[in-house]
Protein backbone atom coordinates (compact mmCIF):
# COMPACT_ATOMS: atom_id res chain seq x y z
CA UNK A 1 0.00 0.00 0.00
CA UNK A 2 2.81 2.62 0.61
CA UNK A 3 4.22 1.75 -2.52
CA UNK A 4 1.10 2.49 -4.14
CA UNK A 5 0.86 5.87 -2.22
CA UNK A 6 3.82 7.35 -2.95
CA UNK A 7 3.16 6.67 -6.73
CA UNK A 8 0.05 8.73 -6.58
CA UNK A 9 2.28 11.54 -4.44
CA UNK A 10 4.48 11.83 -7.83
CA UNK A 11 1.77 11.98 -10.33
CA UNK A 12 0.85 15.21 -9.23
CA UNK A 13 3.27 17.55 -9.85
CA UNK A 14 1.49 20.56 -11.05
CA UNK A 15 1.38 23.73 -8.63
CA UNK A 16 -2.25 23.02 -8.84
CA UNK A 17 -2.22 19.69 -7.09
CA UNK A 18 0.74 20.76 -4.74
CA UNK A 19 -2.37 19.43 -2.02
CA UNK A 20 -3.04 16.03 -3.53
CA UNK A 21 0.61 14.79 -3.88
CA UNK A 22 0.93 16.45 0.06
CA UNK A 23 -2.67 14.66 1.23
CA UNK A 24 -0.87 10.97 -0.25
CA UNK A 25 2.51 11.86 1.38
CA UNK A 26 0.66 12.43 4.32
CA UNK A 27 -1.06 8.68 4.17
CA UNK A 28 2.21 7.23 2.96
CA UNK A 29 3.43 8.88 5.89
CA UNK A 30 0.96 7.33 8.14
CA UNK A 31 1.33 3.83 6.75
CA UNK A 32 5.37 3.73 6.80
CA UNK A 33 4.20 3.32 10.73
CA UNK A 34 2.76 0.01 10.18
CA UNK A 35 5.22 -1.43 7.93
CA UNK A 36 7.89 -3.36 10.10
CA UNK A 37 9.59 -5.76 7.68
CA UNK A 38 12.22 -3.00 6.07
CA UNK A 39 13.88 -1.94 9.12
CA UNK A 40 12.63 1.21 8.83
CA UNK A 41 13.45 2.24 5.35
CA UNK A 42 10.07 3.73 4.12
CA UNK A 43 9.17 4.82 7.38
CA UNK A 44 13.03 7.04 7.11
CA UNK A 45 11.75 7.72 3.55
CA UNK A 46 8.47 9.37 4.73
CA UNK A 47 10.10 11.43 7.20
CA UNK A 48 12.22 13.23 4.88
CA UNK A 49 9.49 13.81 2.32
CA UNK A 50 7.26 14.95 5.28
CA UNK A 51 10.35 17.33 6.39
CA UNK A 52 10.41 18.91 3.15
CA UNK A 53 6.31 19.47 3.37
CA UNK A 54 6.45 21.48 6.02
CA UNK A 55 9.57 23.12 5.46
CA UNK A 56 7.93 24.14 2.45
CA UNK A 57 4.60 25.74 3.93
CA UNK A 58 7.30 27.64 6.58
CA UNK A 59 6.72 25.34 9.83
CA UNK A 60 10.69 25.05 10.06
CA UNK A 61 10.55 23.20 14.12
CA UNK A 62 8.27 20.82 12.57
CA UNK A 63 10.63 19.76 9.59
CA UNK A 64 13.48 19.53 11.96
CA UNK A 65 11.95 16.95 13.67
CA UNK A 66 10.99 15.00 10.59
CA UNK A 67 14.74 15.42 9.56
CA UNK A 68 16.12 14.74 12.95
CA UNK A 69 14.03 11.55 12.58
CA UNK A 70 15.14 10.73 9.07
CA UNK A 71 18.38 11.03 9.90
CA UNK A 72 18.25 8.72 13.36
CA UNK A 73 16.52 6.08 11.17
CA UNK A 74 19.64 5.89 8.49
CA UNK A 75 22.53 6.22 10.89
CA UNK A 76 25.24 3.81 9.92
CA UNK A 77 23.11 2.31 7.13
CA UNK A 78 23.95 2.49 3.34
CA UNK A 79 20.22 2.55 1.90
CA UNK A 80 20.70 5.02 -1.19
CA UNK A 81 18.03 7.13 -3.52
CA UNK A 82 17.91 6.77 -7.24
CA UNK A 83 20.70 8.99 -7.60
CA UNK A 84 23.45 7.18 -5.69
CA UNK A 85 23.37 9.54 -2.63
CA UNK A 86 23.04 7.60 0.78
CA UNK A 87 19.99 8.26 2.96
CA UNK A 88 22.08 9.59 5.77
CA UNK A 89 24.28 11.96 3.64
CA UNK A 90 20.34 13.32 2.66
CA UNK A 91 19.29 13.78 6.38
CA UNK A 92 22.79 15.29 7.05
CA UNK A 93 22.05 17.84 4.18
CA UNK A 94 18.52 18.57 4.86
CA UNK A 95 19.53 19.21 8.96
CA UNK A 96 22.35 21.52 8.04
CA UNK A 97 19.63 23.33 5.92
CA UNK A 98 17.26 23.61 8.17
CA UNK A 99 19.90 24.22 11.68
CA UNK A 100 20.69 27.34 9.62
CA UNK A 101 17.29 28.39 8.57
CA UNK A 102 16.60 27.93 12.54
CA UNK A 103 19.83 29.86 13.42
CA UNK A 104 19.13 33.24 11.16
CA UNK A 105 15.63 33.35 12.73
CA UNK A 106 17.26 33.57 16.39
CA UNK A 107 19.99 36.06 15.43
CA UNK A 108 17.38 38.18 14.11
CA UNK A 109 16.01 38.10 18.03
CA UNK A 110 19.12 38.72 19.40
CA UNK A 111 19.45 34.60 20.40
CA UNK A 112 22.81 34.55 19.54
CA UNK A 113 24.18 31.83 21.82
CA UNK A 114 21.08 30.01 20.99
CA UNK A 115 21.80 30.40 17.26
CA UNK A 116 25.63 29.59 17.86
CA UNK A 117 24.61 26.09 19.20
CA UNK A 118 22.32 25.25 16.31
CA UNK A 119 25.21 25.84 13.73
CA UNK A 120 27.51 24.08 15.62
CA UNK A 121 24.89 21.33 15.07
CA UNK A 122 24.67 22.13 11.03
CA UNK A 123 28.35 22.03 10.67
CA UNK A 124 28.57 18.66 12.41
CA UNK A 125 25.82 17.78 10.00
CA UNK A 126 27.88 19.34 7.02
CA UNK A 127 30.92 17.54 8.02
CA UNK A 128 28.93 14.31 8.24
CA UNK A 129 27.36 14.49 5.25
CA UNK A 130 30.77 14.66 3.07
CA UNK A 131 30.32 17.67 1.23
CA UNK A 132 32.97 20.35 1.63
CA UNK A 133 31.02 23.09 -0.09
CA UNK A 134 28.69 22.43 2.57
CA UNK A 135 31.19 22.25 5.31
CA UNK A 136 32.81 25.51 4.04
CA UNK A 137 29.15 27.43 4.15
CA UNK A 138 28.69 25.86 7.52
CA UNK A 139 31.09 27.19 8.95
CA UNK A 140 31.40 31.07 7.48
CA UNK A 141 27.79 31.27 8.99
CA UNK A 142 28.63 29.90 12.45
CA UNK A 143 31.62 32.67 12.05
CA UNK A 144 28.89 35.37 11.49
CA UNK A 145 27.05 34.30 14.64
CA UNK A 146 30.38 34.64 16.60
CA UNK A 147 30.79 38.13 15.37
CA UNK A 148 26.97 38.91 16.03
CA UNK A 149 28.21 37.50 19.19
CA UNK A 150 31.18 40.16 20.29
CA UNK A 151 33.32 36.59 20.15
CA UNK A 152 35.54 37.84 17.17
CA UNK A 153 38.79 36.16 17.87
CA UNK A 154 36.30 32.80 17.59
CA UNK A 155 35.16 34.31 14.60
CA UNK A 156 38.26 34.70 13.07
CA UNK A 157 39.36 31.35 13.75
CA UNK A 158 36.54 29.55 12.19
CA UNK A 159 36.54 31.74 9.16
CA UNK A 160 39.86 30.87 8.64
CA UNK A 161 38.58 27.27 7.89
CA UNK A 162 36.17 28.52 5.83
CA UNK A 163 38.89 30.17 3.44
CA UNK A 164 41.10 27.35 3.38
CA UNK A 165 37.58 25.13 2.46
CA UNK A 166 36.58 27.62 -0.28
CA UNK A 167 40.45 27.87 -1.30
CA UNK A 168 40.68 24.01 -2.33
CA UNK A 169 37.64 23.98 -3.80
CA UNK A 170 38.56 27.25 -5.84
CA UNK A 171 35.14 28.88 -4.53
CA UNK A 172 35.40 32.57 -5.98
CA UNK A 173 32.14 33.17 -4.31
CA UNK A 174 32.38 32.01 -0.85
CA UNK A 175 36.08 33.01 -0.52
CA UNK A 176 35.11 36.37 -1.63
CA UNK A 177 32.77 36.39 1.32
CA UNK A 178 34.89 34.85 4.04
CA UNK A 179 37.80 37.66 3.40
CA UNK A 180 35.39 40.44 3.78
CA UNK A 181 33.69 39.08 6.43
CA UNK A 182 37.50 38.62 7.86
CA UNK A 183 38.23 42.03 7.12
CA UNK A 184 35.18 43.59 8.50
CA UNK A 185 36.51 41.83 11.65
CA UNK A 186 40.02 43.10 11.63
CA UNK A 187 38.86 46.99 10.63
CA UNK A 188 36.95 46.74 13.69
CA UNK A 189 39.54 46.22 15.83
CA UNK A 190 41.53 48.84 14.37
CA UNK A 191 43.57 46.27 12.72
CA UNK A 192 43.96 48.30 9.13
CA UNK A 193 47.82 47.67 8.41
CA UNK A 194 46.99 44.16 8.83
CA UNK A 195 44.04 43.76 6.89
CA UNK A 196 45.69 45.64 3.85
CA UNK A 197 47.91 42.97 4.42
CA UNK A 198 45.88 40.34 4.31
CA UNK A 199 43.79 40.96 1.36
CA UNK A 200 46.97 41.48 -0.12
CA UNK A 201 47.55 37.66 0.36
CA UNK A 202 44.08 36.98 -1.58
CA UNK A 203 44.40 38.94 -4.26
CA UNK A 204 48.08 37.40 -4.83
CA UNK A 205 46.19 33.66 -4.50
CA UNK A 206 43.43 35.22 -6.63
CA UNK A 207 45.95 35.81 -9.24
CA UNK A 208 48.14 32.82 -9.33
CA UNK A 209 44.39 30.62 -9.08
CA UNK A 210 43.42 32.67 -12.08
CA UNK A 211 40.36 33.19 -10.01
CA UNK A 212 38.85 36.66 -11.68
CA UNK A 213 35.65 36.75 -9.93
CA UNK A 214 37.80 36.24 -6.35
CA UNK A 215 40.57 39.07 -7.72
CA UNK A 216 37.51 41.34 -8.33
CA UNK A 217 36.44 41.04 -5.05
CA UNK A 218 40.04 41.34 -3.28
CA UNK A 219 40.32 44.58 -5.33
CA UNK A 220 37.15 46.26 -4.53
CA UNK A 221 37.81 45.70 -0.46
CA UNK A 222 41.44 47.00 -0.61
CA UNK A 223 39.63 49.87 -2.79
CA UNK A 224 37.32 50.41 -0.01
CA UNK A 225 39.49 50.26 2.81
CA UNK A 226 41.61 52.89 1.02
CA UNK A 227 38.78 55.02 0.05
CA UNK A 228 37.32 55.35 3.18
CA UNK A 229 40.74 56.75 5.11
CA UNK A 230 40.97 59.25 2.12
CA UNK A 231 43.85 57.65 0.39
CA UNK A 232 42.30 58.59 -3.21
CA UNK A 233 45.12 57.48 -4.97
CA UNK A 234 45.62 53.82 -3.82
CA UNK A 235 41.99 53.45 -3.77
CA UNK A 236 41.97 54.33 -7.71
CA UNK A 237 44.64 51.71 -8.57
CA UNK A 238 42.56 48.99 -7.02
CA UNK A 239 39.38 50.02 -8.41
CA UNK A 240 41.06 50.16 -11.64
CA UNK A 241 42.51 46.64 -11.58
CA UNK A 242 38.82 45.25 -10.15
CA UNK A 243 37.66 46.88 -13.15
CA UNK A 244 40.14 45.38 -15.67
CA UNK A 245 39.38 41.27 -13.70
CA UNK A 246 35.66 42.39 -14.42
CA UNK A 247 36.05 42.92 -18.16
CA UNK A 248 37.10 39.15 -18.36
CA UNK A 249 34.50 37.51 -16.82
CA UNK A 250 31.60 39.23 -19.07
CA UNK A 251 29.40 39.85 -16.54
CA UNK A 252 28.09 43.15 -17.72
CA UNK A 253 26.65 44.31 -14.24
CA UNK A 254 29.59 43.21 -12.34
CA UNK A 255 31.65 45.56 -14.95
CA UNK A 256 29.29 48.13 -14.30
CA UNK A 257 29.71 48.06 -10.47
CA UNK A 258 33.41 48.41 -10.57
CA UNK A 259 33.41 51.68 -13.02
CA UNK A 260 31.04 53.12 -10.86
CA UNK A 261 34.01 52.32 -7.97
CA UNK A 262 36.43 53.56 -10.18
CA UNK A 263 34.68 56.95 -10.94
CA UNK A 264 34.15 57.75 -7.31
CA UNK A 265 38.15 56.83 -6.62
CA UNK A 266 38.94 59.08 -9.59
CA UNK A 267 36.46 61.94 -8.42
CA UNK A 268 38.01 61.69 -4.97
CA UNK A 269 41.46 62.03 -6.44
CA UNK A 270 40.97 64.64 -8.81
CA UNK A 271 38.97 66.06 -5.87
CA UNK A 272 42.17 66.97 -3.82
CA UNK A 273 44.11 68.95 -6.45
CA UNK A 274 41.42 70.46 -7.39
CA UNK A 275 40.45 71.97 -3.93
CA UNK A 276 44.08 72.31 -3.40
CA UNK A 277 43.60 75.02 -6.11
CA UNK A 278 40.72 76.67 -5.18
CA UNK A 279 42.33 76.89 -1.68
CA UNK A 280 46.02 78.39 -3.09
CA UNK A 281 44.02 81.83 -4.09
CA UNK A 282 46.34 82.75 -6.55
CA UNK A 283 46.39 84.19 -9.88
CA UNK A 284 48.12 80.78 -11.78
CA UNK A 285 45.59 78.90 -9.41
CA UNK A 286 42.93 80.57 -10.60
CA UNK A 287 44.71 80.41 -14.61
CA UNK A 288 44.90 76.48 -14.19
CA UNK A 289 40.89 76.13 -12.95
CA UNK A 290 39.70 78.54 -15.56
CA UNK A 291 41.56 76.49 -18.89
CA UNK A 292 40.64 73.10 -17.19
CA UNK A 293 37.03 74.16 -17.14
CA UNK A 294 37.49 75.50 -20.72
CA UNK A 295 38.77 72.46 -21.90
CA UNK A 296 36.91 69.67 -20.14
CA UNK A 297 35.49 67.86 -23.16
CA UNK A 298 37.54 64.48 -22.23
CA UNK A 299 36.32 63.87 -18.73
CA UNK A 300 38.15 60.86 -19.02
CA UNK A 301 41.62 62.76 -18.66
CA UNK A 302 42.92 64.04 -15.57
CA UNK A 303 40.89 67.81 -16.03
CA UNK A 304 44.13 69.07 -13.89
CA UNK A 305 46.62 68.17 -16.79
CA UNK A 306 44.53 69.85 -19.23
CA UNK A 307 45.33 73.49 -19.90
CA UNK A 308 48.59 73.02 -18.53
CA UNK A 309 50.58 74.66 -22.16
CA UNK A 310 48.06 77.72 -21.02
CA UNK A 311 49.29 77.54 -17.59
CA UNK A 312 52.69 77.53 -18.48
CA UNK A 313 52.44 80.31 -21.39
CA UNK A 314 51.09 82.84 -18.59
CA UNK A 315 53.71 81.84 -16.17
CA UNK A 316 56.46 82.62 -18.40
CA UNK A 317 54.67 85.95 -20.12
CA UNK A 318 54.20 86.97 -16.40
CA UNK A 319 57.94 85.99 -15.66
CA UNK A 320 58.93 88.18 -18.51
CA UNK A 321 57.04 90.89 -17.54
CA UNK A 322 58.48 91.15 -14.20
CA UNK A 323 62.44 90.71 -15.90
CA UNK A 324 61.37 93.70 -18.00
CA UNK A 325 59.87 95.85 -15.73
CA UNK A 326 63.42 94.86 -13.24
CA UNK A 327 65.65 96.15 -16.20
CA UNK A 328 63.76 99.06 -17.44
Amino acid sequence: MYDNQLNLAYCFNDPEDKWLSNYFYEQCFNTAQLVKIDGGKREAQAHANMGLICEEQGHVMKAAEHFEAFYQLTEGLTWKDETGHTYNSLACEHLWRIYTLLADKMLENKEHQQAIKTLIKALKMAKEGGDMKMEGEAAYCLSLAYNFAGEQQTALSILNTSVKIFTALCDSAGLGRAYAATAKILVSQGKVAETTEYLGEFMKAAENAHLSQSLVDACVLLGNIYNERGKYNEAFEYFSRASEAAKTLNNLPLVEETKTYYGIAKAHKLMVAFNSRIEAEDPVSLKYLLAWKENRSDMCTDPLTVGKTLVMKHISAVLSSTVKSFFL
